[in-house]
């Protein structure tokens, strides 16, 4: 029997290839050591995202809120600068109006507080007048004085006439200048009705005049005739 022996192959030590799958080195044996890592990177990559979102939401929000804010002040701003300018105008005109009305105002209570005294003071002068008391060698005298008295009241009383007609209302002094002869010319209104006129109030005082004359004639005659 012949026995043939094996010729033994003896590789020679050479480079390692490349593609020699090396088990210690592969990722998929790795799990057990790189999955943990991996997953706990995500979740705070994940955090830091969540937390810049929450970041600019919170920015936005103040953003809106200062715009808000900057919208309500540019509105009153506006309201002021728009009020302001309105109410100068307004009140500005208003003002000098109101200042002409008072100064008119003024001038016609100094005419009607001058009316009212010389009113009142020829009033008291013609009162007075009493022929009863006169003496007998003073009745020329007085009597001069007296119709010197009774002319004065008739001239003031009709200087007081012309002054009320002039204060008449600012309507009818806005249409031009009073006139004296003008019969159908309103007297100030607060004195008289809106058919008075010059001549009705000039009639008025002479009837109001009247008896106190008739009062001072008959004296005088009755004294003639006495002495």
């Amino acid at each position: 029997m012949i026995t043939r022996k094996a010729s033994a192959v003896v590789l020679a030590p050479g480079p390692v290839e490349d593609n020699v799958l090396v088990f210690e080195d592969a990722p998929e044996f790795m799990n057990g050591h790189s999955d943990g890592a991996s997953l706990e990177n995500v979740d705070s990559k994940v955090k830091a995202a969540q937390e810049q979102l929450l970041q600019l939401r919170l920015q936005q929000e103040e953003i809106e809120r200062q715009k808000q804010h900057l919208e309500a002040l540019r509105i009153k701003q506006e309201r002021f600068v728009a009020g302001k300018r309105d109410l100068l105008e307004k009140l500005g005109r208003s003002a000098g109006h109101v200042e002409r009305e008072l100064y008119d105002a003024q001038k016609r209570v100094e005419e009607l507080a001058l009316t009212h005294d010389e009113f009142r003071r020829h009033l008291d002068i013609l009162k007075s007048l009493q022929p009863e008391k006169w003496h007998r060698a003073q009745v020329s005298e007085e009597l001069d004085n007296a119709l010197a008295a009774i002319d004065e009241a008739e001239n003031d009383f009709a200087k007081g006439i012309r002054r009320l007609h002039a204060m008449g209302p600012p309507e009818a002094a806005a249409n031009g200048p009073i006139s004296l002869d003008d019969a159908d010319a309103p007297v100030m209104p607060s004195f008289t009705g809106s058919s008075d006129d010059l001549f009705a109030w000039m009639r008025r005082g002479f009837a109001f005049s009247l008896p106190m004359m008739g009062t001072l004639l008959v004296a005088i005659v009755l004294i003639r005739l006495m002495f």
